[in-house]
């Protein structure tokens, strides 16, 4: 069950305000007392009967299937005192179901994701790792201002994860972190539609990807409208890799600069 901190960091983060009114709102129906369950009293135990020549515990005291069948064998004889053919049929052997040890969910390390809205035209996820300065603000701002985008209205939000530092944010996994950023996406894109949509770097496809990127693009759908995603290297990446700069400029000419056909 989710505590009243960490559902009020969840609707933070999907930019919903929680409201609750005080007083009873107009038209609004009378509250009303849930019906409780009726709590049911345990039943007196009874002990069970035991058939002759049978010693109370040889069922418990069995360490294996077989024994148990052999016990059972004994007691269904004892009450009957008959043996028809069916019982004097051996019993096919009790085969033990393996136990299948639940998958572990792989724990995500903590990442940032700096999201940037060029208007209605882009919005752009990058992978940030934590503690590491760069001048990422610089870098995008020379990548939109390519595209003239640069005039278009900026709004700018940081997503970090674990959303919280507490134990319980230690111990989630990946798909935690994934059903996180994919609420979040289609909560903001509901609202803010855009055209194009830029995963930068590991964390931002990993986590935000939509649909599956299969290629640098893919059309992701949603309510009638549609956007472009666009996989791109981080921004930290092209800052300590200059020279994947190149193909990164290629890919942003060909989608955007030439020509339709």
């Amino acid at each position: 069950m989710m505590n009243e901190l960490r559902r009020a960091e969840y609707l933070n983060a999907l930019g919903v305000a929680s409201y609750m009114p005080r007083r009873l709102l107009p038209l609004a129906p009378k509250p009303r007392l849930a019906q409780l369950p009726v709590e049911k009293r345990p039943e007196a135990r009874q002990e069970p009967q035991v058939a002759p020549g049978v010693q109370l515990g040889q069922v418990e005291q069995a360490s294996s299937p077989a024994q148990v069948a052999s016990v059972i064998d004994r007691i269904e004889v004892a009450v009957d005192g008959t043996v028809d053919s069916a019982r004097q049929a051996p019993r096919a052997p009790v085969v033990e179901a393996a136990a299948v040890a639940p998958t572990a969910q792989q724990a995500a390390e903590p990442f940032v994701l700096n999201c940037w809205w060029m208007g209605e035209q882009l919005l752009a996820i990058d992978s940030h790792a934590p503690g590491v300065a760069l001048p990422l603000e610089k870098l995008f701002a020379n990548m939109v201002c390519a595209l003239e985008w640069h005039k278009l209205p900026l709004a700018r939000h940081r997503l970090q994860w674990p959303l919280a530092q507490d134990r319980f944010s230690a111990q989630a996994g990946e798909d935690d972190a994934r059903e996180m950023c994919l609420s979040w996406l289609e909560a903001v894109a509901e609202k803010r539609p855009t055209a194009e949509i830029w995963l930068m770097g590991d964390a931002a496809r990993r986590f935000c990807a939509p649909v599956e990127l299969s290629g640098p693009t893919a059309t992701w759908t949603q309510n009638g409208n549609e956007a472009r995603v666009v996989a791109f290297p981080s921004l930290t990446e092209l800052l300590q890799a200059p020279a994947r700069k190149r193909d990164v400029w290629q890919l942003m000419q060909k989608l955007y600069l030439q020509p339709a056909g």
